[in-house]
């Protein structure tokens, strides 16, 4: 069974104000639990909007805020053996995104979810080349391939979020566990739901849209997850 490795949650505010000292010193106040330091980025004329003015750390490392006018990322990092399931985090995601929203304000026009999963196999390259590539491709393949990786995309229904991207991205990887340096083989599973972007649609979501949406998007992961698993 795949194990989680990361998870992360953005909402995009394209109106919401520029980070004033007030409304930073609003968003210390509601992300009390990120209390490592802060990071106060440099920020040079026209710099985009959706690039992190402040960066906000949990003090074990395990939850970071990168906060910008127009967009906010809340991501988890594993650090120990023992993890929560993929909906407490995604419900823990949404939590931190709530109370930044708190304090940013303004319509929400896009949502997204990022899970990172791993599943330790030997020799994960012919692992994914015997699931997803023909017999007769893989015959013109190098062999052993050093690395191997596959994408791709699917757009569906995500009840009242409407059309939504999937995005899915399969390769070879390795992981430490330990202090003993030895590198595990894995194949690393990344999905990636998020709301489409139109150019003829202006979408606005709402506050309380928000732990809807990370919980609808875990549970679409989950759903597919034992499906892109090699067997």
């Amino acid at each position: 069974m795949p194990e989680i490795a990361m998870c992360s949650g953005s909402i995009f505010t394209p109106s919401a104000p520029e980070m004033s000292t007030q409304l930073i010193g609003k968003l210390l106040e509601e992300l009390s639990d990120l209390n490592s330091p802060p990071i106060a980025m440099p920020v040079p004329e026209n710099m985009p909007r959706e690039i992190p003015r402040v960066i906000l750390t949990s003090g074990d490392g395990t939850i970071e805020a990168r906060l910008a006018p127009a967009r906010s990322d809340i991501i988890w990092r594993r650090s120990t053996p023992e993890v929560q399931t993929l909906p407490e985090l995604a419900r823990n995601v949404a939590e931190h995104l709530l109370k930044i929203h708190n304090a940013i304000g303004g319509p929400i026009s896009r949502f997204g979810f990022i899970a990172n999963h791993f599943l330790e196999v030997n020799e994960p390259s012919l692992r994914l080349t015997a699931s997803y590539i023909s017999e007769s491709a893989q015959a013109r393949m190098p062999d052993p391939l050093a690395q191997f990786e596959i994408h791709w995309l699917t757009r569906d229904q995500l009840g009242e979020f409407g059309e939504n991207n999937h995005w899915v991205k399969l390769r070879t990887a390795t992981i430490n566990r330990g202090s003993d340096s030895v590198e595990s083989p894995v194949i690393s599973i990344e999905n990636d739901v998020n709301t489409v972007v139109s150019d003829n649609q202006v979408r606005n979501f709402e506050h309380t849209q928000i732990p809807c949406f990370f919980a609808a998007a875990a549970n679409r992961i989950l759903d597919h997850l034992d499906q892109l698993v090699p067997q």
